[in-house]
């Protein structure tokens, strides 16, 4: 996933320009809000249930489905005063095309919530990949014929096509009408839509005041550098995210280990997802200059907060499983509510002070207050002080911190020229210095607190798995020759 991202990213903003970029940006904002105002969370409400049948999964998707028809009346009727707001008539054909959309998505196989109750991920696998890779096929091939912001909505539209065709696919079955279970469903994913409006709202308000107080080139900008940014910690959180809320839920009644079993999470997800974040703000000079061209060159001190941002946001990645293990939606709640609250005035008059530069800023700030929020909330649910939360990722934030520092002092001593040679020398040299020099403090520091438990030891085990298996592939190989 995080591949075929990458490609789709680099190829669309050859092809196109900052401006299609953000013409989609507001659409998919939209999209996006109103389908947080309708979710149901009915996935996470068939897992939580102790013995889902084929009734609930018939409730579910008939409620989805109707969802997905609502919305996507909603979507379509937004068009003409979108394009009338932003002064932009291509947000009509957008807006139509991404409501029609939203009913097909809608009609999605509830059955993969239950794979994903027992542990199975394959089939998601599957659908989500090959749903991946059709966006990447249309959206190229459609940009490289028209060089037009069509190629971006075509893309979004055949992945949704393609999701909801392969979950039949993978996962057989015949949906019937049927509400009766509505109720059980929803007493569990109520708190879980309000958390999903609040944190929608939260994060893609922003889209829609820089296209306001800014200009859609400047959005177009953002969007990119929001893509890129969080491509390291994105695909590294989210498979890691997607199988704790089952595991946690298997030892909500065993405190002990669940604390134990939160912790090694949130350790491993940071120690790997941290520096990956931090790395590419390092890099992002040479990185945009030889993917996106000079033409894309204001986008870089968007991308290098951006990306900073999303790596310190991964210190929090494990508490939405844990809080809905737990039940404690209400919690995820509260958060969103706070965050919003915080953070929509100050990016507000961050915009109109400072213009973008004004925005990074608050943005910058903001990621602190979050990522306590997040402390208070895990220790409102298992116990663990705010302070030992830290304390867990102490080794991986100084490693990250020193790799920070020295990176940015040395990506000016080796430039090697603005050539791909150049370009491609600057990023292997700088990338290979940092990450060899995390691995150091990392596992350095853990030798000298005399190796207790936490993501070296995950890190070892994993090589030590991988180191095994090539050698029992290479044994059946020399045995076969």
């Amino acid at each position: 996933m995080n591949a075929l991202g990458m490609i789709s990213t680099v190829v669309m903003a050859r092809l196109l320009v900052p401006a299609d970029f953000g013409v989609v940006a507001i659409g998919m904002t939209v999209l996006a809000i109103v389908q947080a105002v309708t979710n149901m969370s009915l996935g996470q409400a068939l897992i939580h249930l102790d013995e889902p049948d084929d009734r609930h999964l018939d409730c579910a998707w008939t409620l989805n489905m109707l969802r997905g028809l609502l919305l996507g009346g909603i979507i379509a009727a937004l068009g003409p005063f979108l394009a009338d707001l932003y002064g932009d008539e291509r947000l009509k054909l957008v807006l139509a095309i991404f409501g029609g959309s939203v009913f097909i998505s809608g009609l999605a196989n509830t059955k993969l919530a239950m794979l994903e109750r027992d542990l199975l991920f394959h089939q998601r696998f599957i659908m989500q990949t090959s749903s991946k890779l059709v966006l990447v096929i249309i959206s190229i091939a459609v940009a490289w014929q028209t060089r037009s912001y069509v190629a971006l909505v075509a893309g979004t539209v055949a992945s949704q096509v393609t999701q909801v065709l392969v979950s039949y696919a993978v996962a057989p079955r015949i949906p019937r009408l049927r509400l009766k279970e509505a109720g059980a469903l929803l007493s569990f994913s109520w708190w879980l839509t309000l958390t999903e409006i609040m944190a929608t709202i939260n994060v893609r308000f922003e889209p829609l005041v820089i296209g306001k107080f800014l200009t859609i080139h400047t959005l177009g900008l953002f969007t990119v550098a929001t893509n890129l940014s969080s491509l390291p910690t994105r695909e590294t959180t989210r498979p890691l995210s997607a199988t704790l809320f089952p595991a946690f839920r298997q030892l909500r009644d065993q405190p002990e280990r669940l604390r134990r079993a939160y912790t090694r999470a949130q350790t491993l997800i940071s120690a790997i997802a941290l520096p990956c974040g931090i790395l590419m703000a390092v890099l992002a000079k040479p990185l945009v200059l030889l993917v996106l061209g000079e033409k894309w060159s204001e986008v870089v001190p968007i991308l290098q907060v951006l990306a900073i941002v999303a790596a310190s946001m991964t210190l929090g990645a494990a508490l939405q499983p844990l809080a809905m293990a737990q039940n404690r939606n209400d919690l995820l709640f509260r958060r969103s509510l706070q965050g919003l609250l915080t953070r929509v005035p100050l990016t507000i008059c961050g915009l109109i002070f400072g213009g973008l530069q004004g925005y990074l800023i608050v943005r910058s700030c903001l990621v602190v207050i979050v990522v306590l929020f997040n402390k208070f909330i895990v220790k409102e649910i298992i116990g663990i002080p705010v302070v030992a939360q830290l304390q867990h990722n102490w080794r991986t934030i100084a490693a990250a911190l020193c790799m920070a520092l020295l990176g940015f002092v040395i990506v000016p001593v080796f430039d090697f020229g603005p050539s791909f040679a150049g370009l491609i020398a600057q990023i292997a040299v700088v990338g290979g210095i940092c990450a060899l020099t995390y691995l150091a403090l990392l596992f350095g520091l853990w030798a000298l607190q005399d190796r207790p438990e936490g993501p070296e030891n995950d890190v070892l085990d994993a090589i030590n798995i991988v180191h095994r298996k090539a050698l029992k592939v290479i044994g059946i190989l020399a045995k076969q020759n």
